[in-house]
């Protein structure tokens, strides 16, 4: 009985030691695959953030400021960036209040009119309390549901204008879920907290949009409702009997849940206790075969006394102990066949059985497998395969464990790099057992879990997640003793030509090159200091310091010098650069989202600066910055409200002096600044896309104006680089000559070099296209870039028009009067017109038309008017006085 009980015991112990494991295995996972998938959603929603804050200053829906600003180039290039970093999202798409996308991360839809999502009533039934729809909606081809996060966008008064939404692809998570689910016995599902199935791993037909059963602790109600629990249970979509744990995310109404079958879960279980049950059995049966056969050898005894009854019973006795020793072997054996190690110790911490699981595990040696030997002297050749610190934390565990009967568990590291779990059991005859399990594995898988949840995965470096908290840690120590200095900044870098990489080269080129920037800016930061990756080609530098400012600005030298030198991918030389935002941690109010803030007021600041710089945030930019987004609203209704108009400047023959055309200059007549300088708002209308439809305006409206001309006077309008990246440019130039029926040889079409400098390929296709027309292309602005000549090599201008610069510097001796005389000589030796802008003095104009410029243009000339003021202005008489030595503005 004592041994039938022992078995049990035992057996029962490992049950249980096992369902406890898988337990906290399971709770462990679920917490780790929770916090995973909260961090991947609000990855996501910081974007959605972000582009919801710039969209909030629209004064309502129908305004043209959302329509423009949330629909621009501009915003779709930001959308489409953040995305290409985040490959749990799908799509970012902003939507108006009539349920039209305006924009998208995937592609910019004209607007149209579409059904209005479902999930948004709820948004715009009550805006004062519900701000984000967590909803799983079907996609298009059956293959599952996407989950949607939507956000509503409110004016300054609180009024809806429109509406952020963010597409979560649930296959992304499965995936994952494929790769770190532990046992192919365990399943791990996506659940919202109506019930409803997400995702699910593995996923059997009909699963997904399932309602599924809800666990003990979610059905408790009030503000003690737990958000996380485990319990056994049959689960429905499989029938079969589970533990399962689940737990609510933090941030959002979805569950995460994982869980394993109590078959898999006692599988090694069972392993361990059927040969124990069976030695058991036999050493039961052994020992009731024992003795029957000692009663039957005193009943021998007594009825012979003669030698041979004596010797028989001897005999007897040997076979019995050989039987008993055989059943003693097999139980050995059956110990040894676990996968766990066993140790089991008596009351006296003296060894009673260790099995063979054991011995590999730390190397024991056959002296101290032998029964009786001291738990001290155990430990120490246990804890010899771990550090000093470790070691210690164990002995102090087992020896509580031994002294007061109480069961632990506890995880050690070994210095081999495996882990181990501990646990230890009491047992009631005095003693406890202990189990030694080897879950490296396990934990390694846990591990890249955790680590997925905090870093790009792109990259290996830290997301916004871990750049949240080390701002919050920056800011924490600003200012603790006097000493420190209250140093530190944030930068904020945005890569300069990374776009066109990705477009000319393709996304896995651009991957490769985003790898190399991490890994040159990576050798310039050291520790504390955290360098992270926010998404697109945008990364981060938390900067730790005392003098902050000057430390800051050298740190943001080295990064611009480092980034300027080209890299080399795969055999292609790439030539990129960086713009830098610096904010001191002194400056901000404290909060990370205000230093996060600062930086990208620097940033923009930066890249209006000429890019591959960097600019140090001051207070007076908020103010820059607001009059700036002013003029952005003023902007997006300027067109509809007829704002715009063109003045034009004439061109004339050098020789002839008869005027041959005129320039088309955009102006912006607005009611209360009145002329604002085109310096001012086409960089913005560049910025924010409405270049395009501007353009198109302007492109109409000369051409119009033109055709009323005399017949063979010219119009020449500038495009912008912007206007290239439309597809049917093509198209809106063939409507205006043929909405204005002008002959194409009278428009000429002036472009800089930094068309050809983005996607040239793509820009060649479109200007060989416009040359087929009879349109004819000129070389703006020639002299001022850096590759000009292989360009013109490329394509074949009709004319160059040497920038004003050149003609400045006539008066500036004999180098200037040389370059320009270069320039003049190079277009004719190429069959191509030279026109030189800026001639403001009769000298200057002597001088070109003696070198043999073909054409002119300059305040000598005329000054940019209004058509009718053009048209009667003559050229064959002088100038006022007031103009011969006036420069252009």
């Amino acid at each position: 009985m004592v041994l039938t009980g022992a078995g049990i015991l035992v057996a029962q112990k490992l049950c249980d030691l096992e369902i406890r494991s898988t337990e906290r295995s399971l709770v462990s996972l679920t917490t780790l695959l929770s916090e995973q998938a909260d961090r991947s959603m609000q990855a996501m929603e910081v974007i959605q953030l972000d582009v919801a804050r710039e969209l909030a200053s629209a004064r309502s829906s129908a305004d043209r400021s959302f329509a423009s600003l949330g629909s621009s180039t501009a915003m779709h290039d930001k959308l489409r960036a953040s995305v290409s970093a985040l490959p749990q999202v799908k799509e970012i798409s902003i939507i108006d209040l009539q349920g039209r996308t305006i924009n998208s991360s995937i592609d910019r839809p004209a607007d149209k009119e579409s059904s209005r999502p479902s999930f948004l009533e709820d948004l715009g039934r009550d805006p004062s309390e519900r701000t984000i729809i967590v909803a799983g909606t079907a996609r298009p081809d059956g293959s599952g549901l996407d989950l949607i996060v939507a956000h509503r966008i409110a004016d300054i008064d609180g009024q809806s204008v429109g509406y952020m939404i963010g597409a979560v692809d649930l296959r992304y998570f499965e995936r994952l879920y494929a790769r770190v689910s532990p046992d192919e016995a365990d399943v791990i599902s996506f659940v919202h907290t109506d019930l409803t199935m997400l995702a699910r791993h593995p996923r059997p037909p009909g699963a997904i949009g399932r309602k599924v059963p809800p666990l003990k602790w979610m059905r408790v109600q009030g503000a003690e409702r737990p958000t996380s629990g485990v319990e056994r249970m049959t689960t429905p979509i499989d029938g079969q009997d589970r533990i399962v744990a689940a737990q609510l995310m933090e941030h959002y109404p979805i569950i995460m849940g994982t869980s394993r079958t109590i078959s898999a879960t006692l599988t090694p279980w069972r392993a361990q206790t059927l040969p124990l049950t069976a030695t058991v059995a036999l050493l039961v049966g052994g020992v009731f075969f024992i003795v029957r056969i000692a009663k039957a050898q005193l009943r021998a005894q007594e009825r012979l006394a003669s030698s041979s009854a004596a010797q028989a019973a001897a005999e007897e006795r040997a076979s019995a102990d050989r039987r008993l020793r055989d059943e003693y072997a097999r139980f050995g054996t059956a110990l040894d066949s676990m996968s766990q190690g066993v140790l089991l110790l008596d009351h006296e911490s003296r060894l009673v059985v260790l099995n063979a699981r054991m011995t590999e595990l730390f190397d024991i040696p056959p002296l101290l497998r032998e029964a009786g030997s001291p738990l001290d002297v155990l430990l120490r050749q246990i804890i010899a395969s771990m550090s000093k610190a470790e070691g210690e934390r164990l002995s102090d565990i087992l020896a509580a464990s031994v002294r007061e009967s109480r069961p632990a568990a506890l995880v050690c590291d070994l210095t081999d790099g495996r882990i181990v779990g501990v646990t230890t059991a009491t047992v009631p005859s005095g003693g406890i057992v202990c189990t030694f399990e080897d879950i490296t594995e396990r934990h390694r898988a846990q591990a890249m879990i955790a680590h997925m949840a905090h870093h790009d995965a792109l990259t290996g470096l830290p997301n916004r997640v871990l750049l949240q908290e080390a701002t919050g840690r920056l800011l924490a120590e600003r200012g603790r003793t006097p000493m420190d200095g209250g140093g530190g900044a944030l930068l904020l870098l945005d890569l300069d030509g990374f776009k066109q990489v990705n477009d000319v080269h393709g996304h896995p080129l651009g991957d490769a090159l985003l790898r190399a920037v991490a890994a040159r800016l990576s050798a310039l930061i050291a520790a504390p200091d955290v360098l992270a990756r926010l998404g697109g080609d945008e990364f981060a530098v938390v900067r730790f310091g005392q003098d902050e400012e000057a430390d800051a600005v050298r740190l943001a030298e080295r990064i611009v010098s480092a980034l300027g030198t080209p890299f080399v991918i795969e055999g292609v030389h790439l030539s990129i650069g960086t713009s830098i935002g610096v904010a001191r941690a002194d400056v901000a109010d404290g909060s990370p989202e205000t230093l996060l803030r600062n930086a990208d007021i620097a940033l923009y600041r930066a890249k209006a600066s000429g890019r591959r710089t960097w600019c140090l945030y001051q207070p007076q930019m908020e103010c820059e910055n607001r009059e700036r987004r002013r003029l952005e609203e003023d902007l997006g209704c300027a067109l509809e409200k007829g704002q715009f108009e063109l003045h034009y400047q004439p061109i004339v023959g050098a020789a002839s002096r008869a005027v041959t055309g005129y320039e088309a200059l955009l102006r912006w007549r607005h009611p209360t600044r009145g002329l604002v300088p085109p310096a001012e708002f086409i960089p913005i209308c560049e910025e924010t896309g409405l270049i395009r439809e501007i353009g198109s305006w302007v492109l109409q409206r000369a051409c119009e104006d033109a055709a009323g001309w005399l017949p063979g006077l010219r119009v020449a309008v500038n495009l912008s680089a912007v206007q290239f990246r439309e597809k049917e440019l093509v198209a809106v130039v063939e409507r205006a000559l043929a909405r204005s029926d002008l002959p194409a040889k009278l428009l000429e079409l002036e472009i800089t070099e930094s068309v050809l400098l983005r996607d040239d390929l793509t820009n060649l296709e479109i200007l060989k296209a416009l040359h087929r027309m009879g349109v004819s292309i000129i070389m703006d602005d020639f002299g001022t870039g850096y590759s000009s000549l292989n360009y013109m090599r490329c394509f074949p201008f009709d004319k160059i028009k040497i920038d004003q610069t050149f003609v400045r510097n006539l008066s500036n001796g004999s180098q200037g009067v040389a370059v320009m005389r270069a320039a003049i000589a190079l277009g004719h030796a190429l069959g191509i017109t030279v026109l030189a802008e800026g001639v403001e003095t009769v000298e200057e104009r002597d001088f070109l038309v003696a070198e043999g410029c073909d054409e002119l243009q300059g305040y000598l000339f005329g000054r940019p008017e209004r058509i009718m003021d053009a048209r009667r202005r003559s050229v064959d008489r002088h100038p006022p006085a007031s103009f011969r030595n006036r420069r252009s503005a």
